[in-house]
């Protein structure tokens, strides 16, 4: 991906707050076209990662 499409990536993600999306997109992406996964299968795996990381933030706060 171009510099100009992370960048626009990235502030619409930072724009839904979800700052867990850019540190992990290209991965799975990568991840999912060498399995072949399509589309509507790559959306929920950086969900999965954003709750978790969510998860565990709200997890150690008081």
């Amino acid at each position: 991906m171009t510099e100009t499409p992370r960048l626009l990536l990235a502030h619409h993600l930072k724009a839904l707050k979800l700052p867990t999306f850019p540190c992990e997109y290209d991965k799975l992406a990568r991840q999912c076209a060498a399995d072949g996964v399509d589309h509507p299968r790559y959306l929920p795996r950086p969900n999965k990662v954003h709750y978790a990381a969510a998860g565990e933030h709200a997890a150690r706060e008081p």
